[in-house]
């Protein structure tokens, strides 16, 4: 049924909504300002990682992501702008370390850092239900996905991209047909575990 089984994240043409649009903006216009530190936060598997990827194309740097290991501090911090993505996974005299290093850096982290002192916070929020719509929509897969499936994914995801895209790439791969509320549940909680 379906012309294509795939769900693929397509960087060049990421779907936004408002509260997106904001965050990129803000930090777009904050650095090529000239701007001191910034920090961007949000949920797990909220999308931050995508805004961040697609910030280091606007912004021609790169992302340094952080494992907590030790050996965090021994990258290059040089370039003009620094994206660094995990930093809640180093300690906070290590983000001022690295921020003393180079001014222009965002913290990209899940757990909220500003006690650090950032000159912009911008957060990357969970999905509404209308948005989740208009999200699918633009997967072109709208079509495939009953209205009481869409309400049943927003039900499981929370309104978490990660999550939007694990469910509905698992239910999309397992099932060759028009995707039901049941269907989505299934994947949900038999597959993924989900209570909700």
């Amino acid at each position: 049924m379906f012309e294509s089984r795939s769900w693929k994240i397509d960087t060049d043409n990421l779907w936004w909504n408002q509260n997106r649009i904001a965050a990129r903006d803000a930090i777009l216009f904050h650095f090529q300002k000239g701007g001191g530190p910034a920090h961007l936060t949000g949920n797990k598997g909220g999308g931050k990682t995508t805004l961040a990827l697609h910030l280091a194309r606007r912004l021609s740097t790169s992302i340094i992501r952080m494992d907590g290991d030790g050996r965090d501090l021994e990258q290059d911090f040089s370039a003009p702008v620094v994206i660094i993505d995990e930093a809640q996974k180093i300690s906070r005299e290590e983000r001022q370390s690295i921020r003393s290093k180079n001014k222009h850096v965002l913290m990209v982290s899940v757990t909220d850092l500003t006690e650090d002192g950032y000159e912009l916070v911008c957060k990357v929020n969970p999905l509404a239900y209308d948005e989740v719509v208009s999200y699918i929509n633009h997967q072109k897969a709208l079509e495939y996905f009953e209205t009481e499936a869409m309400q049943e994914l927003y039900k499981a995801s929370k309104g978490h991209m990660r999550l939007i895209n694990t469910l509905c790439r698992t239910a999309i791969e397992k099932y060759d047909v028009f995707i039901t509320r049941a269907m989505i549940e299934e994947v949900a909680k038999k597959k993924f575990k989900l209570r909700y």
